[in-house]
């Protein structure tokens, strides 16, 4: 077995309480908060990839998919770049349609990180009992208010 790997959540009886179970890595959430604002939002799918691995172990089911945060992170990364290049090379017209664009980019990306926030947030409140975990800031600050959770459970 490799040293950074975790066995099953079946397996998660055998092993109550030992570093065996399956964990979520943590960051300090002002960190998050701060990369975030950094990358223009494209910490937010990049997050989500980053523990994608770690929260399906953790919930024993994928609840994270592979290519929707893929697919936000790119967008995001396209718009950003045509956010800070297109003035110098676009004419007002394709300026116009990548606004339009963007404005889409921007309700699906945000459309699917509030669902899978909220995907994760079932999965914490599952394994972590005595917590409950608010929905409204979960809505308003998605992974911030998570990575702050998750800290909160080491």
């Amino acid at each position: 077995m490799a040293l950074n790997s975790y066995p099953s959540v079946e397996n998660e009886e055998l092993y109550p309480g030992s570093f065996l179970r399956p964990r979520i890595r943590t960051t300090p959430a002002w960190l998050t908060v701060l990369l975030s604002i950094l990358t223009f939002g494209i910490y937010f799918p990049y997050w989500l990839l980053n523990r994608r691995v770690e929260v399906n172990r953790f919930a024993g089911k994928k609840i994270i998919h592979k290519w929707v945060p893929w697919l936000v992170l790119i967008l995001y990364s396209v718009s950003a770049l045509v956010f800070t290049i297109g003035p110098f090379f676009l004419n007002e017209i394709a300026i116009m349609l990548y606004e339009y664009i963007d404005h889409l980019i921007t309700v699906f990306g945000v459309s699917c990180i509030i669902w899978y926030s909220f995907r994760i947030r079932e999965v914490l409140m599952e394994k972590m009992e005595d917590e409950s975990i608010n929905g409204i800031l979960t809505f308003f600050l998605t992974i911030w208010y998570l990575q702050y959770k998750i800290n909160k459970m080491e």
